[in-house]
């Protein structure tokens, strides 16, 4: 990344704080990456992904308060364009049918 580039503005979702710290530590360390907030619920996400200088929203697929589908779909309704990484422990496609149908196409 040049020094004139901006780095992508990255916002991380998940509900375990010690890896969402660790994301965030590890993230930062590229230049062209810059977290600028994080939450544990899904709630918080679909309010956060308004800002609209919000690049990629890291997202775990099993949030305390909701499951991934819904906040993508809430998300996308506003954010049509925001790109989503999904973040899973589950190897079963089951978990990710929903969220490819909702074009949330990255998973990690």
């Amino acid at each position: 990344m040049s020094a004139t580039e901006k780095p992508m503005y990255v916002f991380i979702a998940d509900d375990h704080t010690v890896f969402r710290t660790a994301l965030k530590v590890l993230l930062e360390q590229d230049r062209a990456f810059r977290v600028i907030g994080d939450c544990e619920t899904g709630a918080e996400a679909i309010t956060a992904c308004a800002d609209p200088d919000i690049d990629l929203l890291i997202l775990d697929i099993s949030l305390g308060d909701m499951a991934a589908q819904q906040v993508v779909k809430a998300i996308l309704d506003f954010r049509p364009a925001l790109p989503i990484v999904i973040l899973t422990m589950h190897e079963d496609e089951l978990y990710l049918r929903d969220l490819f149908q909702l074009q949330a196409l990255n998973t990690v």
